[in-house]
C-alpha cells in the first residue's frame, strides 16, 4: 500500500467499489460500518498505517457533502515512524512532500509555510497546515525535534482549524 494510492480515497465509504477491491487486493477484510461508534479504524501495524473513518454526518459537517454515501466515510489517513506510542512499525515506503521520517519541524515549515496551528504534548511538537495542496497535513514531531513521529493526512475541512482548539 502506498500513501498516494490510498489518499485517492478519502471522502469514500470502504464499500465504494474501487476501494473495496483495493482493500481486498492488500487482504484487507473490514469494512467499517457504523455500529454506535463514530469512529472506526483499518489499523496495519506492520504497515505503519491507520485508515480512520468517521460518520457520514460527522464527515459532512467537517468536510461538506459525501461524494458517495455510506455509514463510515474513510477521513483521515495516519502514517507513522519506527518511534510511536501506538504500537505501529514505520511505515516503509516515501513520505509525501519530500517529507521523510528524519524531517524537522523547520524542514516541514520550509515546505508547507507557517503552520495553522501549532501545539506540545508533554515532550512532542504537532504542526498542522490547512488546505495546502487541498489537504490538512498535521506532523507530529519527535522529543527534541529528532523526526517525525506521525503524521496524518486528510482533505481540507470546511474551515480550518483554529489555534484555539489545541490549546
Amino acid at each position: 500500500m502506498t500513501i498516494d494510492k490510498i489518499t485517492k480515497f478519502l471522502g469514500l465509504p470502504a464499500q465504494n467499489i474501487e476501494f473495496d477491491k483495493y482493500l481486498a487486493t492488500h487482504g484487507i477484510s473490514h469494512r467499517p460500518v457504523f455500529r454506535e461508534t463514530p469512529v472506526d479504524r483499518i489499523s496495519l501495524e506492520s504497515s505503519g498505517l491507520s485508515l480512520v473513518f468517521d460518520t457520514a454526518g460527522l464527515y459532512e459537517e467537517m468536510y461538506g457533502p459525501l461524494s458517495e454515501k455510506g455509514s463510515m466515510i474513510f477521513s483521515e489517513l495516519q502514517i507513522y515512524g519506527a518511534v510511536n506510542d501506538s504500537g505501529f512499525e514505520q511505515y516503509p515506503g516515501p513520505l509525501p512532500y519530500g517529507l521523510s521520517f528524519k524531517s524537522t519541524s523547520a524542514e516541514a515549515i520550509n515546505i508547507f509555510g507557517s503552520p495553522t496551528v501549532s501545539h506540545t504534548y508533554g515532550e512532542q511538537r504537532s504542526l498542522v497546515w490547512y488546505d495546502y495542496d487541498g489537504n490538512t497535513i498535521g506532523i507530529t514531531f519527535l522529543q527534541e525535534d529528532q523526526g517525525i513521529s506521525w503524521l496524518g493526512l486528510s482533505k481540507a475541512a470546511k474551515k480550518p482549524p483554529e489555534q484555539d482548539d489545541w490549546d
